[in-house]
C-alpha cells in the first residue's frame, strides 16, 4: 500500500507544480455526468476480499442544485449486497444544503436505510471559509442503529487550494455507545485538468460486525486515502484512489478505478 500511495502521489506532482496558476472552480456550467467504477480491496487476518462496481451520476439542474445517485454492487465480508443513494445539494448564495437517503438490498454491513441532513453557511467578507452542521441517523441491516453529529469547515484559501476538516459524534445502540471521528482532507488542483485529494481519518469506533458471529467493540481506528482525478478532455477522464484502513483487529488496503463522462453542458 506504501509503494501505491508513492505512485499516486507521483503522479500527482504535475498538479501540485501546476496549482498556483490553476483554479479548482468549473470554468463553466457543471455538466450532467455518469460514472462507471470498480473497487477491490484487500484484508489481512483471513478475512477475504471486499470487491464491486459503482454506477454514479450527476444532474445538475440551475445554476445552483445538483441530483447525485449512486448504485454499488458489493461483496463484502464474504456477503453480496446491492447499495443506492440519492442525494440532493443546492446553494442558496450565503447558505447550503444537502439531504441524501441510502438504502440496500443484502449484506449485513449495510444500512437499511439511512438518512442525512446537512445545512452550510459561507461566512462573510469574502464567502471563501464555510461552516457546516449535519448528522445522519441509520438502521444497519446487522440489527444495530447509529445517530451522528458532524461539524464540517471548508476553506477556499486560493483559486487552486481547499482544506477541510470535521468532527463527528456518533451514538450507537444497543448499548448507547459513543464515538468520536475526526477527518483532514486537503485539495489542489484545476477543475477540467486534474486535481489530487489527499485525506486522513481518526478515531474511535462504537463496535463494527464483520460476521454475524464476530463483533469489535470499542476500538481506535485510522485510515489514508489519496485520490486522484485526471481530465481526458473537457467533460472525460478517469479517477484513481488508493486508500489504506486499520484497526487493532485487521488491516485493509485498496484501490478504486472509475470513469466519467459529461453531458448536456447548456445552461437549464
Amino acid at each position: 500500500m506504501q509503494r501505491l500511495l508513492l505512485v499516486l502521489l507521483f503522479l500527482a506532482l504535475p498538479v501540485l507544480d501546476a496549482a498556483a496558476r490553476q483554479s479548482l472552480r468549473p470554468s463553466e456550467t457543471a455538466r450532467d455526468q455518469v460514472e462507471f467504477g470498480a473497487l477491490n480491496y484487500s484484508y489481512d487476518a483471513g478475512i477475504s476480499p471486499w470487491k464491486g462496481a459503482v454506477v454514479r451520476t450527476q444532474f445538475v439542474r440551475g445554476p445552483k442544485m445538483v441530483w447525485l445517485g449512486e448504485a454499488v454492487a458489493e461483496h463484502r465480508f464474504g456477503e453480496p449486497s446491492f447499495a443506492y443513494k440519492l442525494q440532493h445539494s443546492a446553494d442558496f448564495g450565503a447558505w447550503i444544503t444537502r439531504v441524501a437517503g441510502r438504502t440496500s438490498n443484502g449484506g449485513f454491513y449495510n444500512p437499511r436505510y439511512r438518512v442525512d441532513l446537512t445545512l452550510g453557511r459561507k461566512l462573510p467578507p469574502s464567502r471563501r471559509f464555510i461552516l457546516m452542521v449535519g448528522g445522519f441517523y441509520r438502521e444497519v441491516r446487522d440489527g444495530h442503529q447509529d445517530m451522528a453529529g458532524i461539524v464540517e469547515a471548508q476553506l477556499y484559501a486560493t483559486n487552486w487550494l481547499i482544506l477541510q476538516g470535521s468532527t463527528r459524534y456518533q451514538i450507537s445502540n444497543p448499548g448507547n455507545a459513543a464515538s468520536m471521528y475526526y477527518d483532514a482532507a486537503i485539495t489542489v488542483g484545476k477543475h477540467q485538468k486534474a486535481t489530487v485529494v489527499l485525506h486522513a481519518a481518526t478515531g474511535t469506533e462504537a463496535y463494527q460486525i464483520i460476521d454475524p458471529l464476530v463483533i469489535y467493540t470499542n476500538f481506535d481506528s485510522r485510515m489514508a486515502r489519496v485520490v486522484y482525478r485526471q481530465w481526458l478532455a473537457r467533460s472525460t477522464g478517469f479517477s484513481l484512489s488508493g486508500s489504506w484502513y486499520e484497526n487493532p483487529y485487521y488491516q485493509r488496503v485498496g484501490v478504486e478505478l472509475s470513469f466519467f463522462f459529461g453531458f448536456n453542458s447548456g445552461r437549464r
